[in-house]
């Protein structure tokens, strides 16, 4: 069985409010766990014991071969699968997506700078403030 569960952060509206999924991924972003939350719906469970059938399995390969490779040529997820999500902590900022300005720590001019050393699971974080 696979689940998809909110917690207490997802039943109180917290926007930023995260969907667990299987104890160790977590969708995050976009605060689905608090429209989840907003249904009253605490948590999804799929379990399957049928295969899956598709109609035009050559369409199929083709499509997926394509969605692959459209994702492998993409400098942005080039980086992302380098970086991880600091790859996007510079242009969270700009959008005002990170709470730099309102808890208080600094400006909101502050640049946030981040880097993940290669081959390491060091990772570093410095806001510099304008």
């Amino acid at each position: 069985m696979k689940v998809a569960s909110i917690g207490v952060a997802g039943e109180r509206g917290v926007k930023y409010a995260c969907v667990v999924n299987d104890l160790h991924r977590a969708a995050g972003r976009s605060g689905v766990g608090a429209v989840m939350g907003s249904k009253n719906l605490k948590a999804i469970g799929v379990r399957g014991t049928k295969g899956v059938t598709v109609d035009n399995v050559p369409a199929f390969k083709a499509a997926a071969d394509a969605g692959k490779q459209r994702l492998a040529d993409n400098t942005d997820r080039k980086e992302l699968t380098e970086l991880g999500t600091n790859a996007m902590i510079d242009v969270m900022q700009q959008v005002g997506g990170l709470p730099t300005a309102t808890s208080g720590m600094c400006s909101s001019k502050a640049s946030v700078i981040s880097t993940r050393a290669h081959n390491s699971n060091a990772h570093r974080m410095a806001i510099v403030t304008t």
